[in-house]
């Protein structure tokens, strides 16, 4: 039975979480996801492996679980920006903002771009992507409605993923970046939404 340092079972559970996610970022900051072990992670979150199973069956699982508990603060502020009574373009240039800003200094921000970045993995299996995703295509489609966007916005985002990727991956790579990767991507994003006019 592992101690309880905590003054509730609940506090102990987020100590446990916390303790987990900053033991998997500081592995996702300096190894590949191939060569992270769970030995390492349990022992840099001050737990025995085997407790460790509790938590999570494998790595991947491990990988997915943190990534929920980690990414919770992002989802809302996603939804928060998503919901607000900002215009199409504003919102779509914050929601573009909130996620970089994760990525770039987040305190568990090799989580939330390892979470991002996997292509190996199926869709369907990619959580914080969807939720984002969905988010931002429901701009796309607001601003369609208004008069913002082309009527094509949907498709027009899709192709433009890459963008948010490169983007991503260089604020990672270079935090310091982070303004002047914002401002080109956002410059890039709302040219490619905005209406054709004759």
């Amino acid at each position: 039975m592992p101690k309880i340092f905590a003054k509730t079972l609940a506090d102990h559970s987020s100590q446990i979480w916390a303790a987990l996610a900053d033991a998997l970022n500081d592995q996702l900051s300096r190894k590949t996801y191939d060569r992270i072990s769970l030995t390492e992670v349990a022992s840099a979150a001050g737990m025995a492996r085997n407790t460790l199973y509790n938590y999570a069956r494998d790595k991947q699982s491990l990988v997915d679980v943190v990534t929920e508990h980690v990414a919770r603060q992002l989802i809302m502020d996603i939804e928060t920006i998503s919901n607000s009574s900002a215009s199409p373009e504003s919102k779509m240039t914050n929601l573009f903002a909130a996620m970089l800003s994760w990525v770039a200094k987040g305190r568990h921000r090799a989580i939330i771009a390892y979470a991002l970045a996997e292509p190996w993995r199926p869709y369907a299996e990619k959580p914080l992507q969807i939720q984002m995703e969905r988010a931002i295509f429901a701009v796309a489609q607001e601003g369609a409605n208004h008069g913002s966007f082309r009527s094509n916005a949907a498709l027009t985002l899709e192709l433009l993923a890459g963008l948010a990727q490169a983007a991503a991956l260089k604020v990672f790579a270079h935090p310091d970046e982070l303004p002047r990767v914002l401002a080109e991507a956002n410059r890039i994003l709302l040219a490619a939404l905005a209406l054709e006019h004759d």
